[in-house]
């Protein structure tokens, strides 16, 4: 009796840490201008600057968040949590059915989770959001 239980809870252990690893969510980087003053200026002076913004994640969310967000009216905290929605799809517009905008092949090298790729990096979340298992957004908010 005392093997089967300890079977049993080695099988739980096992099943409940495969479990875990799979389903690891990802929180989303905070909101800042990784591309620099430079790159973010000159888009701001851009025509289409506020289009830039809403069409692509990467200068949207990541490259030039900052700049984005105050040229739409989206408040941003110091610590890069966005305070309000606006009409700013600032985490992941697709939430909650997430797919990715690159190839499998792509995105299956952030799986493995190494230090030179990750689903920490701006690259990871805005191009494989669903192999990354990215936060829909803030958990205070949702």
């Amino acid at each position: 009796m005392k093997t089967v239980f300890i079977i049993a809870t080695a099988a739980f252990l096992f099943c409940y840490e495969i479990q875990g690893k799979l389903q690891k969510i990802t929180e989303p980087l905070p909101c800042e201008d990784r591309g620099g003053d430079v790159t973010c200026k000159k888009l701001q002076k851009s025509l289409t600057f506020l289009d830039e913004c809403q069409s692509s994640r990467r200068t949207g969310r990541y490259l030039c968040c900052r700049t984005c967000a105050k040229g739409l009216g989206v408040e941003v905290t110091e610590d890069g949590k966005f305070k309000d929605k606006g009409n700013f799809t600032f985490y992941e517009p697709e939430c909650p059915v997430l797919r990715d905008r690159e190839s499998e092949k792509f995105c299956e090298k952030y799986r493995s989770r190494s230090l030179t790729y990750n689903c920490h990096q701006s690259e990871a979340q805005a191009a494989c959001p669903k192999t990354c298992n990215l936060r829909c957004g803030r958990s205070d908010l949702v």
